[in-house]
């Protein structure tokens, strides 16, 4: 009767291990976690630069369609791929990882950062995650990090040296207005003006009057909050 007993407690236990190894796996997870697995061991980092906005996991929540869905999750966002990486929450020193699908429904905040998801459309031909600035009721201040990688270049000569591959920030901001749409900000202080169409008047006079500078990120959050008031 022991013998059986003690089988018995081995077989539970043996189970209970098997299912919490595949934590990436219950019908929670499966909501926000594609198939494709990355293994932390193969990436090279024979480069200068980062490809991630955040090079090391951060705590942060997963929500779907505003609503809170898994919370206290390590995530980061490689920015050259343009996907979150998530670990495995009962295995955080595994080298694998897996990554959140890409859908409209879902947002992510990392920290004090929000992320939010947009697919291309009639109007839209950038697409994929976007870090939010400012959001407004009619309109939305995003940008889009992007990290392009730079190959390397081997000396042509013995008199010259090897270059390394590297990655270099490009980011690109947006607004986004209540239909969804996306205009891409110019780089020149008129270009972003004219963007807020029959309100550049206002916008101009609001700047002037502030001492902003609307190529700044501070600067043009405070126009978009101004804007949205109008």
């Amino acid at each position: 009767m022991k013998k059986r007993t003690s089988l018995y407690y081995l077989i539970l236990l043996i189970s209970y291990t098997a299912s919490s190894q595949q934590s990436f796996n219950n019908n929670l997870e499966s909501e926000y976690i594609s198939n494709k697995t990355i293994n932390l061991k193969e990436n090279s980092n024979d480069y200068t630069g980062s490809p991630y906005f955040n090079e090391v996991f951060i705590k942060g929540n997963i929500y779907k369609n505003g609503e809170l869905l898994a919370t206290n999750k390590s995530l980061r966002y490689n920015a050259s791929k343009d996907e979150f990486e998530i670990k495995n929450s009962l295995n955080p020193t595994s080298d694998l990882v897996k990554t959140l699908f890409k859908k409209n429904s879902l947002s992510i905040k990392i920290g004090i950062k929000e992320f939010v998801f947009i697919r291309p459309n009639s109007t839209n031909t950038a697409n994929g995650y976007f870090l939010l600035l400012q959001e407004g009721e009619n309109i939305s201040y995003l940008k889009k990090i992007k990290k392009k990688f730079i190959p390397g270049k081997k000396a042509y000569s013995s008199m010259a040296v090897n270059t390394q591959a590297t990655y270099k920030s490009d980011d690109v901001y947006y607004l986004l207005n209540k239909e969804g749409t996306l205009f891409e900000l110019p780089n020149s202080k008129n270009g972003i003006i004219e963007t807020f169409g029959s309100h550049k008047k206002e916008i101009k006079a609001f700047l002037k009057e502030n001492k902003l500078n609307i190529k700044k990120e501070k600067g043009l959050k405070k126009v978009v909050v101004y804007y949205n008031s109008l």
